[in-house]
């Protein structure tokens, strides 16, 4: 027999491509992973400082359901205005250092409080009032006041905002 010559014998066998790589090599898409990542570090930045700028608020309306809580065992109206005033005022003094605020109080202090949350705030500063009844010995508060009064100094709390200037002096 005759060999005949196969054309297929000479033919090499098949060599797979090299793996293509699961990671980008361009120079493009480096760009567009670190853009990536500022953009997701600036967002954990700025959402951890909103949660930090508002902190103290959040301790200021926990001492003041603190504040409900004791009253229901003291019963003792004048402490009970006396601690709001203090919560409010040790806010006010934080948050307003150059409005001297330590030194505001009777009709000072509620036109303060008054100008530190806009109109629009549903806010009614007539329960706030009823802070002023700390100078007088003996004070007896209906269930409705003390309600509207702890609901208002708690929206104060989360409502305040700076309206009066940083270079304006309150007085």
């Amino acid at each position: 027999m005759i060999e005949q010559n196969n054309p297929l014998a000479s033919l090499k066998d098949i060599h797979l491509p090299e793996a293509v790589s699961n990671f980008p090599s361009a120079i493009g898409w480096w760009l567009l992973v670190m853009i990536g990542l500022s953009a997701l570090l600036g967002l954990i930045k700025y959402g951890s400082y909103l949660i930090n700028k508002n902190a103290y608020r959040r301790v200021a309306i926990k001492q003041l359901h603190q504040l409900q809580a004791d009253y229901s065992v003291h019963n003792n109206d004048l402490k009970l205005l006396s601690a709001i005033n203090l919560l409010l005022k040790s806010v006010a003094i934080r948050q307003f250092p150059e409005q001297q605020c330590e030194k505001l109080h009777g009709q000072n202090w509620q036109q303060f409080l008054s100008l530190a949350v806009s109109q629009s705030k549903s806010i009614d500063l007539r329960a706030l009032a009823e802070l002023n009844a700390i100078y007088r010995k003996e004070v007896v508060l209906t269930n409705q006041q003390r309600y509207l009064l702890l609901l208002n100094a708690r929206k104060w709390l989360q409502k305040h905002r700076r309206v009066i200037g940083k270079g304006e002096q309150f007085v």
